[in-house]
């Protein structure tokens, strides 16, 4: 009897624990979507928010809240409302794991694409691996993290986890140990041609051993060559401060990325170059 009655309760405490657990793991969807779209918007669409997030199992990775999925739907039912009455100064935050220099590049280039010219760092950090950069931007409304995450994955940087913290302040977690820059790949047998170029021209050079560089009439270059690793370590410049017209230089061994630019003024080449990589 005392065995029967113990099984009983046991099996009593396990339907009940379940329950419990199935209640916190909804709680924890609900308190994200409430993070996202505010209490009151919330507690007006309750019943909609029930609809549309059913089953809520699609919206967890094991006992992780899919927050990009959560915020598509949210997007995709109209709200999700990121716009500001008036302009506002708010506050991004990243973190990831791997290079710092490689991601401040990816994130810097994204923050353009998608419209921030002017942001202005507000810390950074790096603590047991983890670096963190955080900026401040004014605009008419907050950044879009569906954007910004697809925009990202331009680069192989994946947006793993978002988090609201307040009204003006967004938390962004970005794998990046795939990520890489978007630029052209040199692949020898193919040149490549640099046309009025005002910034420093980036080239992956991963397959090339040398690279050949002709300069356009009407040029006045002073070769700024700089080889990076990977993760955007410098491992070698090269500076001429003599007019070149043509000259082969060798692909820095372990070097992934060249960047090509002017001793002095990127105005000494606007006439373009001509990149042409080599076999090793």
């Amino acid at each position: 009897m005392v065995k029967k009655l113990i099984v009983v309760f046991l099996l009593g405490y396990s339907a009940l624990f379940a329950e419990s657990q199935q209640f916190v793991q909804e709680r924890s969807l609900q308190s994200v979507i409430k993070s996202f779209i505010g209490e009151s918007r919330y507690a007006r669409n309750k019943s909609f928010i029930r609809v549309i997030f059913s089953p809520q199992s699609r919206y967890y990775d094991g006992s992780d809240v899919r927050t990009l999925k959560v915020l598509r739907t949210l997007k995709a039912n109209g709200l999700l409302r990121l716009k500001f009455s008036k302009p506002k100064t708010f506050h991004l935050h990243f973190k990831t794991q791997g290079s710092a220099l490689l991601f401040v590049k990816i994130m810097s280039e994204t923050l353009r694409e998608i419209g921030y010219y002017r942001y202005v760092t507000t810390g950074s950090s790096l603590e047991d691996d983890t670096f963190t950069w955080s900026i401040s931007i004014n605009a008419e409304s907050m950044t879009d993290p569906l954007v910004l995450a697809s925009h990202l994955s331009k680069n192989r940087a994946r947006v793993v986890d978002v988090e609201k913290a307040s009204y003006l302040d967004w938390n962004y977690y970005v794998d990046i140990s795939r990520a890489s820059l978007r630029v052209p790949a040199l692949i020898p047998g193919k040149s490549y041609e640099i046309k009025r170029a005002l910034y420093p021209e980036w080239f992956n050079v991963a397959q090339a051993g040398s690279v050949s560089l002709s300069s356009n009439g009407g040029n006045n270059w002073y070769p700024y060559i700089a080889f990076y690793d990977r993760d955007l370590q410098l491992l070698q410049v090269i500076k001429e401060d003599n007019v070149v017209r043509n000259k082969s230089y060798k692909i820095t061994p372990g070097a992934k990325y060249m960047k090509i630019g002017d001793l002095y003024t990127m105005k000494n080449m606007k006439y373009g170059l001509t990149v042409t990589p080599h076999s090793y």
